[in-house]
């Protein structure tokens, strides 16, 4: 929505062929609960003529509930069988994903993506699924996927100093900061992950996700956090409670620190780090260009080390 029409977006594109990747509650400043959302996907799955096209993630419950009355076609995608398109044999390959579309268990053939993560897969799967239904070439849709080069904040390697990879992601929701370190793990695996968080979104500001925040953190093998960005801006009833979310990961026996800001964060990391860290900012914001300081400080300690 937009501070002057409150209205999703969405119902203003009248689209021919939709997708419905998964339905999660978020915008705790616009929407009171799960089913206001849901009644916005369940109007603009309405707009979908009976020519169009609807495809639906089968791994989202809340998604294909929204999807029940749609007077158009609706295809299942997933990588579960039983899904109209179906993502097969996935695996990790290096620093991308490999697996093999099956269209009604039929094989179309091998895929590569220069990205990790499942939710990358499916990603890709339906981008390929909507290619075919309207004629595209199965072949040239993958080579296009395999020689892409990235996109900014999702997961963008914002650069190295002494074995310390720093990553960025615009990852501000407890399923996305789930896939997000689960898909840097699949990256990495055996290297130690620094889970770095600022509650900047108006969501996470506020306290509807603080449990699965906390379950969502613990996927990383330390975790430091800043508080609420802005708190004075969210009533004191409804504010994250962030030491509450440290505490929690802290339960599970991982180190986390609750800390002031982006150079307090920074100077945690790098009197900690080692060579084969991972370090994995995670906003929805500039978060202070911790980043760069955090690339600062691990080169200030390796260097007087």
């Amino acid at each position: 929505t937009a501070y002057f029409d409150k209205t999703p977006k969405f119902l203003k594109y009248f689209p021919r062929t939709l997708v419905v990747n998964n339905v999660e509650f978020d915008h705790a400043d616009i929407y009171d609960d799960l089913d206001a959302i849901k009644l916005q996907f369940r109007r603009l799955v309405r707009q979908v003529p009976r020519s169009g096209f609807i495809f639906v993630g089968d791994d989202s419950p809340d998604a294909l509930d929204c999807v029940t009355a749609a007077p158009a076609p609706v295809a299942r995608f997933g990588l579960a069988p039983g899904s109209a398109w179906r993502a097969a044999d996935v695996a990790v390959e290096g620093d991308g994903m490999a697996f093999t579309v099956l269209r009604d268990e039929s094989p179309l053939g091998p895929v590569r993506i220069p990205f990790s993560g499942e939710y990358n897969v499916r990603n890709a799967l339906v981008a390929l699924a909507v290619t075919v239904v309207h004629g595209g070439s199965f072949a040239r849709a993958a080579a296009g996927l395999a020689a892409m080069t990235g996109i900014k904040r999702r997961l963008e390697r914002r650069g190295e100093e002494w074995g310390v990879l720093v990553y960025d992601d615009f990852a501000h929701h407890p399923t996305a900061i789930r896939q997000t370190l689960r898909a840097v793990r699949g990256r990495h695996p055996g290297r130690r992950i620094w889970g770095i968080f600022e509650p900047r979104s108006w969501t996470c500001r506020r306290n509807v996700h603080q449990a699965e925040l906390g379950e969502a953190l613990a996927e990383a093998d330390a975790v430091v956090m800043t508080d609420v960005f802005q708190p004075e801006k969210v009533p004191d009833g409804v504010r994250l409670d962030a030491g509450a979310v440290i505490a929690a990961v802290a339960a599970t026996g991982r180190p986390a620190r609750l800390v002031a800001d982006a150079p307090a964060v920074a100077a945690e990391v790098g009197r900690q780090a080692r060579a084969g860290d991972v370090v994995v900012v995670m906003s929805n914001g500039g978060f202070g260009g911790v980043h760069e300081l955090i690339l600062a400080e691990i080169r200030r300690h390796a260097g007087t080390a």
